[in-house]
């Protein structure tokens, strides 16, 4: 199978209570969503959404990190066994040449 499109969206929704953590109030959940459409044809989603007080990275990076990933995900080839990979996405990630 081959990644025909790779789709970014950004997120924000309000919390129906605050969230918080490390003396932080938080109000809203912001994050980014990421559709992976193949030729098979399938399609997958992932998430990244940083927690501002528990993650060093911030969503603006995210996003940034995303965008410029998206033109090497089109076009490449899934292997063989994606679904059994359970999380190891990375794995995969870490074998292309970027």
């Amino acid at each position: 199978m081959r990644i025909l499109s790779c789709k970014i969206y950004q997120y924000q929704l309000p919390l129906t209570q605050p969230l918080v953590i490390h003396n932080q109030k938080i109000n809203e959940r912001q994050g980014i969503l990421i559709q992976l459409i193949s030729d098979g044809p399938r399609e997958g989603w992932g998430e990244i959404s940083p927690l501002p007080p528990l993650n060093q990275e911030h969503l603006d990076e995210v996003a940034f990190q995303a965008k410029q990933l998206r033109p090497y995900l089109e076009k490449q080839t899934l292997p063989d066994g994606l679904e059994r990979f359970n999380g190891k996405f990375q794995n995969w990630l870490g074998e292309m040449k970027l």
